[in-house]
């Protein structure tokens, strides 16, 4: 643990005290409804249904707007719209924003896109047509829109797509992000007066009241995820933030859903299952890593979960592999006791008539690096460990010295699996 680390634990159970003693034990700390259960917009078929409200600045002038988000669906029978929202602005007049849909084959996502290239929050989405184009979209009236970045398939070469693929590293989707353990006023951000929140509404259950969060507002206070809501929550939050401010973690929020919308990406249907604050490329700051559960590719090989990696608050990409009948893939966070590192793993394999391999990956911070490679023939297995030949008790004593971080029930045994398919199979 580092001097700074230290410091800001230290701080924490003062903090934690002092909000607590100034928190009225009968507040809630409930949003107001200004949003209707159900909308409609003139001259577009199909009835708007409420899904969710954000408290996000989407045009910089320092508030945050009310944003409430509504599902309406597409039809068949003529133009359609399928997300609209409605917006509360403070400083101005309210105002609903929406695109009409008329093709099945494209497939528009609707987002409050946070743009760190330029700095800049708005309601947009992406485009995607058939043939794996994409576009990004920014919303500036009911049926009007501006491109900002974009890919075309059919004509823009590797550079092209690299750049958009570049750019789009760092375009954030706040509504996946909001609420996230410890942000219960859903902007998309940890801060004392989440916890302050948190710990209102502990203090007004525990009084015997009835506080009226949202059920959004209990899932992301219950920080810890163990069903209720306590002291506990709140401290965690407040950890949360003081360490995000102190420099010492890089994100505060991960998605609480995986990215879906493109193409260009491997996997979609992921559920946010736990984050980790750790510093796994040696640079003294700690990256955020979340593990994503149920997972689908492409193809629908079934995976057991994914990673994500964001790194100086910047999204470096999904880790995890697929498997079917001939290959064995599993992803986990481990620490190397023999290297004396931390890094996201890829332990797998596949046989088919005594050809094939199996071995041990590095998939972040280093990529595709072989730990343990092998490879088996009809004549003679290749064993390798970091690149140097090895024996097959070698690679015992080596998988014995390693430690699953991101440990869950199966990650055990598929490590034990992993040895066995070594033992029987390969060796």
């Amino acid at each position: 643990m580092t001097v700074k680390k230290k410091i800001v634990q230290l701080g924490l159970g003062i903090a934690a005290a002092a909000l607590l003693a100034a928190v009225p034990p009968c507040s809630a700390s409930a949003q107001e409804v200004l949003f209707p259960e159900t909308i409609q917009i003139e001259g577009y078929k199909g009835t708007g249904t409420f899904q969710k409200e954000f408290h996000i600045d989407i045009d910089g002038d320092g508030e945050k707007e009310a944003i409430g988000y509504y599902y309406v669906g597409s039809k068949r029978d003529g133009y359609s719209i399928s997300d609209v929202y409605s917006v509360f602005d403070t400083n101005s007049e309210s105002y609903i924003l929406y695109r009409r849909i008329s093709n099945d084959h494209m497939n528009y996502k609707f987002h409050i896109i946070q743009d760190k290239n330029t700095n800049e929050t708005f309601l947009g989405y992406i485009y995607t047509d058939m043939f794996g184009s994409e576009m990004l979209y920014r919303l500036y009236s009911d049926n009007q829109s501006k491109l900002i970045n974009s890919y075309n398939a059919n004509t823009d070469g590797s550079d092209k797509l690299q750049a958009y693929k570049t750019y789009m590293k760092n375009v954030d989707f706040l509504d996946e992000m909001a609420y996230g353990h410890g942000d219960v006023d859903g902007d998309a951000d940890v801060t004392v007066s989440d916890a302050i929140s948190i710990l209102s509404y502990y203090a007004a259950t525990a009084a015997g009241q009835s506080p009226s969060f949202t059920e959004l507002q209990k899932q992301a206070a219950d920080f810890n995820q163990d069903g209720i809501v306590t002291v506990e929550d709140a401290v965690k939050t407040l950890s949360l933030y003081a360490e995000h401010a102190a420099g010492i973690i890089d994100t505060v929020l991960l998605p609480a859903t995986i990215r879906q919308d493109s193409s260009l990406f491997s996997f979609y249907g992921g559920t946010l299952e736990s984050t980790f604050y750790l510093d796994i490329d040696g640079d003294g700051k700690e990256e955020t890593i979340g593990r994503y559960d149920h997972i689908k590719g492409r193809r629908e090989l079934c995976s057991d979960c994914i990673f994500q990696v964001y790194d100086d608050g910047t999204f470096q990409g999904s880790f995890g592999g697929n498997t079917d009948s001939q290959i064995f893939s599993h992803t986990m966070l481990v620490y190397d006791h023999n290297i004396d590192e931390i890094y996201l793993a890829d332990c797998g394999g596949h046989l088919i008539l005594r050809c094939g391999g199996a071995g041990l990956q590095n998939l972040y911070p280093n990529y595709g690096k072989s730990i343990i490679f092998i490879e088996v023939d009809s004549i003679k297995p290749v064993i390798e460990i970091n690149g140097k030949k090895a024996t097959k008790q070698e690679i015992y004593d080596y998988l014995d010295q390693i430690e699953i971080i991101s440990s869950d029930s199966n990650d055990e045994q598929l490590l034990e699996q992993f040895k066995e398919l070594i033992v029987d199979g390969y060796l």
